[in-house]
């Protein structure tokens, strides 16, 4: 299930969070080996939602942005880095945040043994990250806003090139 930290809608469309409380349909579902992910995007990550999930212990269990291209520099903020540090400032761990972003999404596709680590005979496009404990203020899908460290891209290699610096 992607979208999971999406607050819901007027017109029915339900949070796994009611109340502040991670609704018991969302437990049972995940127990089942139903799986959630982020997908922040451009209407779907909520600070007050994944702040009440991460609270609870509920970990979704992949992080992706949901950007395409053509939102690609538009507000709020959600390049992959970004999402990372605002889960990060929602109460997720350095460790589990990274995690999701790459170990966990390969296994959930079933491409562990070609992508997600760096070990001999894996793709290993790479992107180096450097945390800045400056607080920068980042904002979810509604404007609410926290004042954050982050990780700052520093240089992209891909296929043993470096495409940014």
């Amino acid at each position: 299930m992607t979208y999971c930290f999406h607050p819901g809608t007027e017109t029915g469309d339900e949070s796994i969070v009611k109340d502040g409380r991670i609704i018991d349909a969302v437990w049972k579902v995940q127990e089942m080996g139903i799986l959630f992910d982020v997908g922040h995007g451009m209407k779907s990550f909520d600070f007050g939602v994944a702040e009440a999930a991460l609270t609870q212990g509920f970990m979704p269990d992949t992080i992706s942005t949901n950007i395409q291209y053509c939102y690609a520099g538009h507000k709020p903020t959600h390049d992959m880095p970004s999402v990372i540090s605002k889960l990060i400032a929602s109460g997720m761990s350095e460790f589990e945040a990274l995690d999701r972003s790459t170990i966990r999404p390969a296994k959930a596709l079933h491409m562990e043994g070609e992508i997600g680590s760096l070990e001999p005979g894996k793709y290993a496009d790479v992107t180096l990250l450097e945390w800045d404990d400056e607080n920068r203020v980042m904002n979810d899908c509604f404007w609410s806003s926290r004042p954050v460290g982050y990780f700052k891209p520093v240089m992209t290699i891909q296929g043993g090139t470096t495409v940014s610096p």
